[in-house]
């Protein structure tokens, strides 16, 4: 029922009679939003990345047959330079020793697709060359 609001005044030790109309609510028609979670986008701008061919990538079934991170990584950039690092968005800042810290601390079966940029990297991860970018399966839908 819809609230109802009265005034009444009641005299001392005395009582009053109120008639309160209550009014049903109007029920609405089921309302579904579909829409894709922040994870589903994610994948989404993946794979248009992969169509637009500037970078190279690997996925996890590909990652998961190299014994470390760090070796996948080879394979992938071709032994060519990796100056940015990023790890699920986020930017990975520090000197070369310290990325590889970072990479080292990754195992081939968290890895769900890397994606690397010789030069030219997507906006979102700066723009620049050598950029190497790392999704974890936590970052990714399963």
């Amino acid at each position: 029922m819809i609230p109802a609001v009265a005034v009444v005044d009641v005299p001392p030790a005395d009582s009053v009679r109120l008639d309160v109309e209550v009014q049903k609510v109007t029920p609405l028609d089921t309302l579904k939003i579909r829409g894709m979670t922040p994870l589903r986008y994610r994948v989404r701008d993946i794979v248009e990345r992969q169509k637009l061919t500037t970078g190279r990538f690997m996925d996890s079934s590909q990652v998961e047959r190299h014994a470390d991170v760090a070796s996948a990584i080879s394979e992938l950039a071709g032994n060519r330079c990796v100056s940015r690092l990023w790890i699920d968005g986020l930017q990975i800042r520090g000197s070369l020793l310290e990325m590889k810290y970072e990479i080292r601390l990754l195992k081939p079966s968290e890895i769900g697709e890397m994606e690397w940029y010789r030069r030219g990297a997507p906006i979102e991860f700066g723009g620049g060359s050598c950029t190497l970018v790392v999704w974890t399966k936590r970052a990714l839908p399963h």
